[in-house]
């Protein structure tokens, strides 16, 4: 019996030091999937503090400004010439002539509104501006991290991980809750590049899922 107890005493001394070990390289897994799901956001943040500081070369470097601009042309001209819902009121005759007249201008208008305000100075100055009637029409944005994270998680409305080089990130907008904009990010080398941004209405963007 004194020897069972010995053996006994002797594995359970010999476990302990490898649960330990077990529980630490867990813990260290856990903490280092946590650490790279959140790059990305860091990623975006860093992004948008470089837009509204007027850092022009962090956003130069953080936007590949030509996929960018043709996901973007492509979902106003969506948003352009959708048709109205089956279930909504039948528009009259002035409505249905500027639906036409809108749907024949818009790949030019879009085109030309992208290419001439498609930059990283540009976005800089539209954001300024932006902010500014913000601010004169009394919709500030939130100020402080509190006030600014319980706004985002608001507006939150869908994230999905598309592998472990690709997320995409949907975000109501302020003036428009019912317009979502789809930002995708990817991994390309050490740093997470904006490549795609698509404006969708609520009622075509992806469900809501914060998971």
């Amino acid at each position: 019996m004194l020897r069972y107890a010995a053996i006994n005493g002797k594995a359970n001394a010999t476990a302990d030091p490898m649960r330990k070990r077990l529980v630490a390289l867990l813990t260290i897994a856990a903490v280092m999937l946590a650490l790279l799901a959140a790059w990305p956001f860091v990623s975006a943040g860093r992004l948008k503090l470089a837009i509204r500081t007027g850092d022009v070369a962090t956003v130069e470097q953080g936007v590949d400004w030509p996929r960018v601009k043709a996901t973007l042309k492509a979902s106003l001209l969506r948003m352009a010439q959708a048709e109205p819902r089956p279930d909504a009121p039948r528009p009259g005759v002035f409505r249905r002539m500027a639906r036409r007249i809108t749907g024949a201008v818009a790949p030019s208008l879009i085109s030309r509104t992208l290419d001439s305000y498609g930059t990283a100075e540009a976005l800089v100055a539209l954001d300024a501006q932006r902010r500014r009637w913000s601010e004169r029409l009394g919709r500030p944005e939130p100020k402080g991290l509190i006030a600014k994270s319980a706004d985002l998680w608001r507006r939150l409305r869908h994230v999905s991980f598309k592998g472990p080089a690709r997320v995409e990130i949907t975000i109501a907008t302020r003036s428009d809750p019912r317009r979502h904009t789809r930002s995708v990010f990817e991994l390309r080398g050490w740093r997470w590049i904006l490549t795609e941004m698509h404006i969708e209405r609520a009622a075509t963007a992806p469900a809501a899922d914060k998971g």
